[in-house]
């Protein structure tokens, strides 16, 4: 095959995949589907472990709006402390560069897992009470931290499911009234 017709080739079955050039494709190994990582990504794929999560590798900057309070089987209040998420939704220009599920919606939102002293940067005591006193549904805001421990998995239904573990906030969070729209998956 010539050259140029299989750089041809190569083009078209990535432009097939959904992957943008320079993006990895990798199979997950109980099937559906595929996982993108992006050129530029800032992480890098380790694996996947026996249940199919992908793990990856290296610190990097998250940025985007977040939403600190229960969001799902919220109980009567007082809501337990342990039942509030904290969820980042990245900046549109951070989704881009971030591994994801093939065909599974430009939407990404990322479970932190956060220590107490961040959690507590991030809403005072009034609104973790009011929150779990159900006076509050959540606070948001937007923050810039340092992550790792990224991995992605899915949820029920195939729908996609991201977490991280802060190592530190990079810049005091700013709260903020936000419109937050879309369907994160089941509910």
């Amino acid at each position: 095959m010539r050259p140029l017709a299989a750089a041809f080739v190569v083009l078209a079955a990535l432009a097939c995949l959904g992957a943008s050039p320079g993006a990895r494709t990798i199979p997950h190994p109980g099937g559906g589907p595929a996982l993108i990582v992006p050129a530029g990504s800032p992480v890098r794929f380790a694996g996947f472990d026996k249940n199919g999560v992908a793990h990856f590798k290296g610190r990097f900057q998250l940025n985007g709006n977040y939403t600190y309070g229960c969001r799902i089987d919220c109980e009567e209040p007082p809501i337990p402390g342990d039942n509030l998420e904290l969820n980042l939704l990245p900046d549109p220009s951070l989704t881009k560069r971030m591994p994801h599920w093939q065909d599974r919606g430009d939407d990404m939102v990322i479970e932190l897992t956060a220590t107490s002293k961040q959690l507590a940067a991030l809403a005072t005591r009034a609104q973790v009470a009011a929150l779990r006193s159900g006076k509050l549904d959540e606070v948001r805001g937007h923050i810039v931290v340092t992550a790792d421990d990224f991995v992605a998995d899915f949820g029920c239904d195939y729908s996609p499911y991201y977490a991280a573990r802060v190592v530190a906030l990079s810049k005091p969070p700013t709260l903020a009234k936000l419109d937050i729209k879309g369907d994160f998956g089941c509910a």
